[in-house]
């Protein structure tokens, strides 16, 4: 199997505040509203919003190896941006 393809890393996609949501976590989040960190992805949910029904891979114009490392190490880089006010740190916050 060649690097490109290989999924057995851990991978945090986004987040998705559910209906039972503590507040606490969810600060300016909408509860149903998935925020993804990278967007070759989709969460869908079930119509209650209490649990993922499913997450959809697409094709990225991005190649996967695009960062890695001549010494072999797989590098991604990823960044959370926003205006003031809209929920930047409860990301980082718990």
């Amino acid at each position: 199997m060649d690097k490109a393809n290989n999924h057995n890393g851990f991978k945090l996609i986004g987040i998705v505040p559910l209906k039972d949501c503590d507040q606490k976590f969810c600060k300016n989040l909408k509860i149903g509203t998935p925020y993804l960190f990278y967007n070759n992805y989709e969460i869908q949910l079930d119509d209650a919003k209490t649990e993922v029904k499913s997450i959809i891979i697409n094709l990225s114009s991005v190649p996967t190896t695009m960062y890695n490392l001549q010494n072999g190490i797989q590098v991604n880089v990823s960044a959370i941006v926003g205006a003031n006010g809209s929920g930047k740190s409860a990301y980082n916050r718990y």
